[in-house]
């Protein structure tokens, strides 16, 4: 009997140990991303180098466009899928999709804005289940959404901030 409560006592203990060490690295990957994302948003727009018959943008290496038409562009990097989405009738200091996200839930782990030259940007991160989050960047009416593992959460939120600050709209 006592060497069970001792037992159960090491492995409560354990448990107690591991908890804030998971919570830190959360915390540290939300700070970076947050940083991330920040330093995409002001600085000079990347060079496209991925151009659709609506719209040109940066494409990082490895990304892919699986499909897109004038709205929609469904982007891969191994198995991992980005909707890219543009509502042309937004401009870069639209709010619109940004309070329409916030509309659909109120459990985002982050919810951070930024403003330079005219421009509304933000990342939003939501904790889906067990190592998977959902991040969303955008920047007036363009927005950019995957889900993602905790490993991979500041590197994508800053990849996608980078596309999306990058994307021009051809003329019409």
């Amino acid at each position: 009997m006592p060497r069970r409560k001792l037992m159960i006592g090491l492995v409560l203990l354990c448990l107690l140990l591991l908890l804030p060490a998971c919570s830190t690295s959360l915390r540290k990957e939300k700070e970076a991303a947050a940083e991330g994302v920040e330093e995409a948003f002001r600085q000079e727009a990347k060079e496209a180098n991925h151009q659709t018959e609506d719209i040109s943008f940066y494409l990082p290496a490895g990304m892919v466009v699986k499909s897109d038409d004038k709205y929609n562009h469904l982007i891969q990097k191994g198995s991992k899928m980005f909707i890219l989405f543009i509502n042309p009738n937004e401009d870069s200091k639209s709010k619109v999709l940004y309070q329409t996200a916030k509309e659909g839930s109120k459990d985002y782990l982050l919810d951070k804005t930024f403003r330079a030259d005219g421009r509304f940007g933000y990342l939003l991160i939501q904790k889906l289940k067990d190592d998977l989050y959902e991040v969303v960047v955008g920047i007036g009416g363009i927005k950019m959404t995957t889900e993602t593992e905790l490993s991979g959460l500041s590197k994508d939120a800053k990849s996608m901030m980078e596309i999306v600050r990058s994307i021009k709209m051809e003329k019409e």
